[in-house]
């Protein structure tokens, strides 16, 4: 499930010094267009193996949200029904992910700015392995998110259809999907922001 994303870039790296290099100034200029507009699209979202071929689609929006039931970092159980009645935030993530750490970035402020009003984030984590809490934990700390954060499991994952993340879920007050954010985008914070105005 893991998404090496230095080994890519070093090839990706290596091709682009032959490509400057190359005689052939046409050819390493086609090449070099076309190679970076592969990795923006690459890495608009890291790739979830266990998930691969699902696909969230637009018909998600203003379907009641899945409901689930997860353990906290902190080994207590939370489902989200428990929200019901506040605007909430789910988001598939994993600290592996390096486009996961832009976007729990730009959730900080977010939800420094809404939490007093019935805003909530549902940080549904999808590391596995050894230790996994311990690391999630110490990640949180170290990226000082301040929000609850969720142990998640493949069956969540598939009931929302999520093959690749960040993929965020914007749930109104009444449960139902109301936008969601496939990967990590600059304009995800201006967008979000405007989002939940018009469900508070």
């Amino acid at each position: 499930m893991e998404f090496n994303i230095t080994i890519i870039f070093r090839r990706i790296t290596k091709l682009l010094i032959r490509l400057f290099l190359s005689r052939q100034k046409r050819t390493g200029k086609f090449f070099l267009i076309l190679f970076s507009l592969i990795v923006i699209f690459s890495f608009s979202s890291c790739t979830t193996k266990d998930n691969a071929g699902a696909k969230p689609e637009s018909s998600q929006i203003g379907r009641t949200a899945p409901e689930f039931t997860l353990n906290n970092i902190n080994g207590n159980p939370m489902s989200l029904s428990d929200f019901r009645g506040n605007v909430v935030l789910l988001q598939f993530w994993a600290t592996w992910c390096p486009l996961c750490r832009n976007s729990i970035k730009d959730l900080g402020p977010v939800y420094e700015h809404y939490k007093s009003k019935g805003f909530h984030i549902l940080a549904i984590s999808l590391d596995t392995g050894q230790n996994v809490k311990d690391k999630i934990t110490a990640f949180a700390v170290q990226h000082k998110m301040n929000y609850h954060i969720l142990l998640g499991d493949k069956k969540t994952a598939s009931n929302y259809s999520v093959n690749g993340i960040p993929t965020s879920f914007l749930v109104d007050k009444e449960g139902r999907i109301r936008n969601y954010y496939l990967g990590y985008q600059p304009e995800f914070a201006k967008d979000l922001n405007k989002s939940i105005e018009e469900l508070l």
